[in-house]
């Protein structure tokens, strides 16, 4: 008989509904007991149940939720949450195989709350995946992705995320990481699948973890004038006024390489910064005068790459606005 991994859990195929756990979905045509009465290890505690058709059989399978490391008083908030898919076994029926949802690293897949859905996230693989998102006072938290995969006969993860917020697209997860900063800044990362089956690249950069601000060179934090600019790299209406009037003809209005990319501004299509340092104004000569240092990625049109440079910026307080005035 085939076995499901090291699983152990025993299922009895007895409906006895004082012993089981209230289903969160419609069971409808599965072809399992309408009830599974479930013995789990000591220290293992059922959450919920979860109907869906997880390997593309048109059937639905049984999800079972279940929390492990349980504290030793009575509540379970904040333990680590796993599930095991229950599945019909079409070579030994009326066998039914229990199969673990386990991550590459062995992680958890929640802490707070699970939510699962079958989406077409990878473009390579035959139908849905299965997702699941941990949901944490409001933000997701966590995400793995999984696919039946019939020759290996078991879920195979195909990304697993964490972050303090994560969107996922076709072929594209992207996790944002929120920096303990003055700036209030986070790091995306853009995971990428060029396959449609594994996120084989990534690509970190830095943003404003809440909306830029509307005037930007008033914020006490000159960071934000560095990373902004870059935002707008190719808007020169825009970002003149981020500069004084000698730094802008100083570096030739940005048009001579001089600003970061080696590339003429209108021949460049997409501007990232992947690391940002301020000198503290204190250790600088004059209240009125920052250093940042950005390590800025350009892109030019038709995807080709720049490279990456690193240049160091000098500005000057201006009638309560930092201003650029010259780079290195």
């Amino acid at each position: 008989m085939r076995q499901a991994g090291k699983l152990l859990l025993i299922v009895v195929f007895l409906c006895l509904p004082l012993a089981c756990e209230p289903a969160q979905s419609n069971p409808g045509d599965s072809g399992l007991p309408v009830c599974l009465n479930i013995h789990l290890p000591g220290g293992w505690q059922p959450l919920e149940t979860r109907y869906l058709d997880t390997n593309g059989d048109n059937e639905q399978e049984a999800v079972i939720l279940y929390r492990f490391d349980l504290p030793s008083e009575t509540g379970q908030q904040g333990s680590p949450i796993r599930a095991v898919v229950y599945q019909i076994d079409e070579e030994e029926l009326p066998n039914i195989l229990a199969h673990e949802l386990l991550t590459p690293d062995n992680d958890y897949l929640c802490e707070c709350a699970c939510a699962l859905t079958m989406e077409d996230v990878l473009s390579g693989l035959d139908g849905p995946e299965l997702v699941v998102r941990d949901q944490c006072n409001g933000e997701r938290s966590r995400l793995t992705i999984f696919h039946w995969d019939s020759v290996q006969i078991k879920y195979v993860s195909g990304g697993h995320f964490h972050g303090h917020e994560i969107e996922v697209a076709p072929n594209e997860v992207r996790v944002e990481e929120r920096l303990l900063d003055r700036a209030q800044l986070a790091r995306r990362t853009i995971h990428h699948s060029s396959d449609g089956i594994t996120y084989d690249w990534s690509r970190d950069e830095l943003i404003f973890c809440h909306e830029e601000p509307q005037d930007v060179t008033s914020s006490p934090y000159p960071e934000k004038v560095v990373l902004s600019l870059y935002n707008h790299y190719t808007d020169t209406a825009k970002i003149q006024t981020y500069f004084t009037v000698a730094g802008w003809e100083r570096l030739g209005q940005c048009d001579t390489g001089r600003c970061g990319c080696s590339s003429m501004r209108f021949e460049v299509a997409h501007v990232w910064v992947t690391d940002l340092r301020s000198e503290p104004e204190n250790t600088i000569s004059g209240s009125d005068r920052a250093i940042v240092t950005a390590t800025v990625n350009c892109e030019r049109q038709g995807g080709l790459p720049d490279g990456e440079r690193p240049i160091r910026w000098s500005l000057i307080r201006e009638a309560g606005r930092w201003k650029l005035d010259n780079a290195e």
